[in-house]
């Protein structure tokens, strides 16, 4: 057998396990992010990075409304630190991260802070 033919059963375990967190927050009045594109689209998102191995896990993350994403990205690194519109997409993300991580974690899923490229985010794990 090929490599291939062993990556598509996982592969799509991962999308189902995917679905199965983006519907447990939507049945929890979460919104869910329509595209990948953080200046069109608000609410939670969630990735599939798979480490080819080991549990089931997607990256969950928070986007704030385009008008603040917009604003975020068009200011100088000095200026971010003390922008009023900068605090407020950072606390409105912190809680929502928090309120994500409740949701889930009440749910049965395993949450983590996630790490390297997916810092920010939630690493949520599949339970046993």
């Amino acid at each position: 057998m090929q490599d291939s033919e062993f990556s598509a059963p996982r592969t799509l375990l991962l999308e189902v396990f995917a679905e199965k967190v983006k519907s447990t927050l939507a049945q929890a009045g979460i919104g869910i992010s329509a595209t990948a594109d953080p200046s069109l689209s608000v609410g939670a998102y969630v990735e599939v990075d798979d480490a080819g191995e080991g549990p089931l896990e997607v990256f969950v993350g928070w986007r704030v409304h385009a008008d603040l994403y917009r604003h975020f990205t068009s200011l100088e690194p000095a200026k971010l630190r003390d922008d009023e519109r900068v605090k407020v997409k950072r606390h409105a993300e912190t809680v929502m991260r928090q309120a994500v991580a409740s949701i889930l974690e009440f749910s049965g899923f395993s949450v983590l802070e996630a790490k390297g490229e997916h810092a920010g985010q939630l690493r949520v794990i599949e339970r046993p």
